[in-house]
């Protein structure tokens, strides 16, 4: 990515409200030293996450807004904000689209 722009910095916000993941319901989280594994019991597929897409993923409790979890991940990995934003942005978008986190509205 070249450039951020006004628009990647905007959190999505259906119905003007900041959005909290939340790990789907029907998924099984199973920790693997830093990573994890996260079984679909509807579909029985199984995604291996990362350590930093564990971490995120465990903070997704359908409480923490977005621009929550980007500050409590740059903390936790000694990242500066951007890079943390960039990170967060890109990881929740794809657990989004694989159906591992819902993007609730608190």
């Amino acid at each position: 990515m070249s450039g951020a722009t006004g628009a990647e910095r905007r959190e999505p916000q259906p119905n003007g409200r900041t959005m909290s993941p939340k790990l789907q319901s029907h998924l099984s989280v199973q920790k693997v030293a830093d990573e994890a594994l996260v079984l679909d019991v509807n579909s029985g597929q199984i995604h291996q996450l990362n350590a930093s897409a564990a971490w995120l993923l465990a903070q997704c409790d359908g409480n923490k807004p977005v621009e929550q979890l980007i500050e409590d991940f740059a903390a936790h990995f000694a990242l500066d904000e951007t890079t943390a934003r960039r990170d967060v942005n890109a990881a929740l978008a794809q657990l989004v689209e694989l159906r591992i986190v819902t993007p609730d509205s608190p």
